[in-house]
């Protein structure tokens, strides 16, 4: 019965415990100036900003690695095929010329690489080579296959 008795007394003084620091907090919160109330909210919204600020320059970060960058794309493609210096910049005058906002479409269009497309910007011979450099024996295949690779014929023998 006495373990009973000192139990409660325990919990008692717990509890009292706890309701002085309850009340500590209590009139504190309710002792909260304007002031107070304006440098939490400047510390939130700072908070928030550093955040924002945080997440363009990521962006930004990321967009410049090469996320979508042509004439970066264009570069790369012009080292894959070893293409030397005065070759690219050829390249780099020719999609200017030609206004394309996608200056990789050079090395999908052939006829892109032709002195009526060039103007004066480039000299014929050196467009010819890189047109055979970069088209080498596409010209023939052209010509060779009616179809495309994967074009299934119909029963009469024409393509679908």
């Amino acid at each position: 019965m006495y373990g009973f008795f000192y139990a409660t007394m325990l919990l008692a003084d717990r509890t009292a415990r706890l309701e002085d620091l309850t009340r500590q907090f209590r009139e504190r919160r309710a002792a909260m100036s304007p002031s107070m109330a304006v440098a939490v909210l400047a510390i939130v919204t700072g908070i928030v900003l550093g955040f924002w600020l945080w997440a363009r320059v990521a962006e930004r970060r990321e967009q410049s690695r090469g996320a979508n960058r042509p004439w970066r794309l264009l570069w790369s493609l012009a080292r894959a095929h070893g293409l030397r210096g005065p070759e690219i910049w050829c390249l780099w005058r020719l999609a200017r010329y030609q206004r394309l906002t996608d200056p990789a479409r050079l090395f999908l269009e052939p006829e892109r690489l032709s002195a009526e497309q060039a103007g004066q910007i480039a000299k014929p011979e050196l467009l010819e080579s890189l047109r055979v450099r970069l088209f080498a024996g596409l010209e023939a295949a052209i010509t060779e296959e009616p179809h495309s690779p994967g074009c299934i014929a119909a029963p009469d023998g024409r393509g679908s």
